[in-house]
């Protein structure tokens, strides 16, 4: 890692050409539609599972990224909890996003869960509490200021936080380049998409010549690797 900082430093214009537009690591996401099967690590120690699978629905040509997981977790002074999810979200053909999924299971009760469903065209996201997927409680909110002051205040949160995190934060940036990883069988080529906020890297992901994830870094200690015979 070092040794790429030091060459990007001292020859900037060759980290240049090794940049790719993030819609062609997209693309080859979805061409090959393979499965990514990840274990999830927090100090050398398996805490959870994700799962990514890319299709493309045959009638209107949607780019489709199912993925499930779960991981494990603790709070200081508490129980170690394990929470899992699934959903699913969809891209029109210019990899926009048009809707996003999520279920959360909730209680002791395998049909109970929580789903959270987003539409961006629509300027909403939808809370539902299910049961046997029979609706129990929904609450919409719109995905602007005003939605995220109703979510503080359902949270009994001081609405005044979002004016002091809208104050600090910049948008993230995504990027793309040509890489490299070592893995037991070898040494591979990758492209490694990152996603950086404030000079900051939150999380970089490699991703190999067929589409598949081959390893993720978190800038919060979770890593992701598919596992290696």
């Amino acid at each position: 890692m070092t040794v790429l900082l030091v060459r990007s430093e001292l020859w900037p214009g060759q980290s240049k050409l090794r940049s790719v537009p993030v819609e062609h690591v997209a693309k080859l996401f979805w061409a090959h539609q393979h499965e990514s099967d990840l274990t999830i690590w927090s100090e050398n120690s398996r805490v959870g599972h994700l799962h990514l699978h890319p299709k493309i629905r045959k009638e209107d040509g949607a780019r489709i990224l199912e993925f499930s997981g779960n991981l494990q977790w603790r709070l200081p002074g508490s129980q170690h909890q394990r929470v899992s999810w699934g959903g699913t979200a969809t891209f029109d053909d210019k990899l926009s996003l048009t809707s996003l999924q999520i279920g959360v299971p909730v209680g002791q009760s395998p049909l109970m869960k929580a789903q959270i469903t987003v539409t961006p065209s629509k300027n909403l996201a939808r809370y539902q509490l299910l049961n046997d997927e029979i609706e129990l409680e929904q609450e919409d909110y719109a995905l602007d200021e005003s939605g995220l002051k109703k979510v503080l205040k359902q949270l009994d949160l001081d609405p005044a936080l979002y004016e002091s995190v809208r104050g600090s934060a910049t948008v993230p940036v995504v990027s793309a380049r040509q890489s490299s990883l070592t893995i037991r069988q070898g040494r591979i080529d990758t492209f490694l998409v990152s996603v950086k906020q404030g000079g900051q890297t939150l999380l970089g992901a490699h991703v190999n010549q067929l589409g598949e994830v081959a390893r993720v870094n978190t800038m919060v200690g979770y890593n992701m690797a598919p596992e290696q015979p």
